[in-house]
């Protein structure tokens, strides 16, 4: 049996709790952008199991080939939900460019937030939150990278 971690509702942790590495041990994770189905990376979280479609509270700015959301209370963005080994973080970290060996500044931080399902249900997810400057009028209205995408290729 699986079992997913205990962690405290809307703390905003940077680490994992107790570093374990256990296969067995997982945690939610929201992704918004190129790791969503569809997305470019998208083979990188095949070997997860999805939970569903979800939203944050947030905004969701155009980068170039990829997307970076901005954690606030303003707006909402969409995403999906995967549990995912938290052995699986250093090389997720790594993609997103904040894992311990990536140059540093680095443009993300991993933290947890509430996210909320298209039933209704929440759960406490971890997420790639963009740290750096951002461009007011790269900003995604609707909050969707992958209708983002669609609509810019339309």
């Amino acid at each position: 049996m699986r079992k997913r971690r205990k962690f405290q509702q809307g703390a905003k942790d940077l680490a994992c709790d107790n570093g374990q590495s256990d296969e067995s041990v997982m945690e939610l994770l929201f992704v918004y952008g190129t790791l969503r189905p569809g997305g470019r990376a998208q083979d990188m979280m095949n070997e997860f199991r999805y939970v569903g479609r979800a939203r944050v509270r947030g905004k969701l700015y155009t980068l170039g080939w990829y997307p970076g959301l901005v954690l606030g209370e303003e707006g909402e963005v969409t995403g999906d939900v995967y549990e995912v080994p938290v052995s699986a973080f250093e090389q997720l970290d790594h993609y997103e460019g904040c894992a311990s060996t990536s140059p540093e500044p680095h443009e993300y931080q991993r933290c947890k937030v509430d996210a909320v399902y298209k039933s209704g249900g929440t759960d406490t997810v971890w997420v790639y939150d963009f740290i750096a400057p951002v461009k007011p009028d790269a900003l995604i209205e609707g909050g969707d990278w992958l209708e983002w995408i669609k609509q810019e290729k339309s």
